[in-house]
Parts: structure tokens; sequence; C-alpha cells
């Protein structure tokens, strides 16, 4: 009774809060994504894998953990874009372990015909700054809703 009282037993426990603000950040993102997409001429796929992005594009990512889902990949004339995003509003572990795995991901993905770009935000990097610097000094792109929402999107894609 007391756990059903407190949220968890019901879905509501601090998990589904804390994924709330990641929907959120997804949603926003996927709109700016769907608008340069079409002013850009670019195809979007969003929670695609390697094999998928081969089925719709023809490019092959096979080097890659064929069971990673992209959150949103991006093509235009065979140049692919593959994108992650994640919002924290909490430090911890989590943010420690996800710059780490985006870091490796960035040196698997200079191997295959696609450029990858982590965009992030949040109050939980303000207590996680040594990961995020590790993350800014290897992958090539990353990225906040402000620089996006600026149109840094439209660097990245269109520098390539």
């Amino acid at each position: 009774v007391r756990d059903f009282l407190l949220g968890a037993e019901a879905g509501v426990d601090s998990n589904a809060r804390k994924n709330r603000g990641g929907n959120a950040m997804t949603h926003i993102v996927s709109k700016v994504l769907e608008d340069h997409c079409n002013d850009g001429g670019f195809e979007l796929a969003q929670e695609v894998s390697p094999d998928a992005i081969k089925n719709l594009w023809g490019v092959d990512l096979s080097s890659l953990n064929p069971y990673r889902r992209f959150d949103f990949a991006m093509m235009r004339e065979g140049k692919v874009f593959v994108v992650e995003v994640n919002a924290y509003g909490s430090g911890g572990s989590k943010l420690k372990a996800t710059a780490a795995e985006y870091v490796g991901l960035q040196e698997e993905i200079r191997n295959c015909p696609a450029t990858f770009v982590w965009i992030t935000e949040g109050a939980g990097w303000r207590s996680t700054r040594r990961p995020l610097r590790k993350a800014f000094d290897s992958i090539d792109h990353v990225l906040n809703l402000r620089l996006i929402e600026q149109g840094a999107i439209s660097e990245v894609v269109d520098q390539r």
C-alpha cells in the first residue's frame, strides 16, 4: 500500500518522471529536424538501426552494433547523419556512462559513411563537467537546444 501511495507501483516513480524531460527534448529536436529536412531536402527517420538505415537509404553501417537504435537519422545525397538526444535534470553516473559510450560511438562512426551528432541538455551537466569536457574534445558535433534553435544543425549537415 505504501509503494502504491508513493506511486512506485503505479508507474509514476522517479524514472517515469525523469524520462518526461527526455521525451520533451526529443519532441523539440524532432520539430527542429523536421523543419530542417523539409527546407533542406533531407530525409528523416526516427528510432533507426544500422540495418534500417541500409534498407532505407542503401548506406552500409554494418560495422556498428546492429542492435543500436539512433534517435534520428538524416540523409541527403548519400550523406547520413545519425543523431542521439539526451536531457539530464540531475548529475550522476548515467551522464558519465552516456558520455563515455558516445565517445566510443564517435570512434566507431569515423570508420563509417556517417556523421555523428549528439544533442544534449540539462542542469545535470553542471555537476558532471569532466565527462562532458572529454566528450567535447572527442565528439565532432556536440550541440544543445540553444545551438540547434540558432541553426547549428544546418552548419553541421551542410559542411560535410
